[in-house]
């Protein structure tokens, strides 16, 4: 079962369980940003991520919400966070499952 089997309930709202805090990482490149990307999308490319993860402006068990384009960047941008001590950090996927995530998938 993936995460959005996990989290999506029935229909196609979005899931309860993602705090309305939770802060939303594209790791992306800018100009994958800059076609698409979630509204409220902080971009910071996963490879900038062990220099530019300050730039979030959270506390480190602030909700963090990652995706890419079908989840590798993601995962190494979560994998670098969580070595800098950040806690609640979650790999979505790709933009279209973070859209699905957030009711943006219309």
């Amino acid at each position: 079962m993936g995460f959005l089997d996990k989290i999506m309930g029935k229909g196609n709202n979005p899931p309860a369980d993602i705090p309305e805090n939770a802060v939303w990482v594209d790791c992306r490149a800018i100009d994958e940003y800059q076609c698409d990307h979630l509204g409220e999308a902080i971009n910071i490319p996963h490879s900038e991520m062990p220099d530019r993860h300050t730039e979030l402006g959270v506390d480190k068990d602030h909700p963090l919400y990652l995706y890419c384009a079908g989840g590798k960047r993601a995962e190494m941008a979560k994998q670098c966070l969580e070595a800098q001590g950040y806690t609640q950090v979650v790999n979505v996927g790709g933009l279209k499952d973070a859209k699905k995530c957030c009711g943006e998938d219309s």
